[in-house]
């Protein structure tokens, strides 16, 4: 990131990094910018089962997912980067029945959509969430929340 080192009391992120190929940067980049003591928080989708490897593939290419973690890895990772874990909350259930909602909520809005972008559009767009959602029904995707406190650097 092109920010200066030690520079932010507190990160905050909300469902980006499955978007962030190299996972072990990122948290190193957070480590770096923030303040000794300083606290990072943040809400991520993770994979609950390993994801064979058409699945990882599906999700890349329909949802841009890049590189999906597990809460283990973050926590490893975390721990790597001088971050101690506050708290961590699993947030699998509340968002698997979510985007349950949110799927039936987009497919009642199948006459605008195609009214406004064509069929195959909303087809696609149709395909890709509900294998989305799909993954979450089958607890193989789940949802967690972190927060952890940047422990003093050593001189």
């Amino acid at each position: 990131m092109p920010l200066p080192d030690a520079a932010f009391d507190i990160l905050i992120s909300q469902e980006s990094w499955l978007h962030v190929p190299d996972k072990a940067a990122l948290v190193s980049e957070c480590a770096r910018v923030l303040k000794d003591g300083g606290r990072l928080g943040f809400t991520d989708i993770v994979w609950l089962a390993p994801l064979d490897a058409a699945t990882q593939d599906r999700l890349g290419r329909e949802i841009q997912t890049s590189n999906l973690a597990s809460a283990d890895l973050y926590r490893e990772l975390l721990a790597a980067c001088g971050f101690e874990l506050d708290a961590e909350h699993d947030l699998s259930s509340r968002w698997r029945d979510n985007l349950v909602e949110r799927l039936q909520m987009y497919r009642s809005l199948e006459d605008t959509t195609v009214a406004q972008f064509g069929k195959a559009h909303f087809e696609h767009y149709d395909r890709a969430y509900s294998h989305y959602v799909d993954c979450f029904v089958a607890g193989r995707l789940g949802g967690v929340r972190m927060v952890a406190t940047r422990n003093a650097r050593a001189e």
